[in-house]
């Protein structure tokens, strides 16, 4: 990253997490967009339900700034999370882990996603906590972050 974006992209995510910090927010560390379509299948009587999917692309909905925000993309076993800035002309790693994707059709889901060493040692922004939990429920995906002593509840819906 050059010296030039560094600066850009560190203020960008403390004013993402200072901007809808409490006050009285607890200073620990976590262990770690648009509305869209509902995630869960329709039934139809002649066919068998197929299972939820969280497949696809994801942006942080409550993203306290106009021009930066958490873009997610879960695949078949992966899910990436960048911190995004300058209204989408910046990206930084924040999260690259597995996916166990669900097994049923019920609309609510969590799992511990491990964390890829390879992919996230050498991002300056990335979390590096080993593992982090994320929960999905109601057509919202939700996780920690934890920076600077700050923890921040990010949900996220697709786009």
């Amino acid at each position: 990253m050059n010296t030039v974006a560094f600066p850009v992209v560190a203020c960008a995510v403390i004013i993402t997490l200072a901007g809808c910090a409490s006050p009285n927010a607890p200073a620990v560390s976590a262990a770690p967009s648009a509305p869209s379509a509902p995630a869960a299948t329709t039934e139809s009587p002649d066919s068998e339900s197929e299972p939820l999917s969280l497949s696809g692309k994801w942006k942080q909905s409550n993203s306290s700034a106009k021009d930066s925000w958490q873009a997610i993309t879960i695949g078949k076993d992966a899910i990436e999370i960048y911190w995004v800035s300058d209204g989408g002309d910046t990206r930084s790693v924040y999260w690259i882990g597995s996916y166990l994707p669900p097994k049923t059709t019920e609309d609510a889901y969590q799992w511990i996603s491990k964390r890829d060493k390879k992919k996230t040692d050498n991002a300056m922004l990335a979390s590096t906590d080993p593992t982090k939990k994320f929960t999905y429920k109601d057509g919202v995906l939700s996780y920690q972050v934890s920076l600077m002593g700050t923890t921040k509840t990010v949900k996220a819906e697709r786009v």
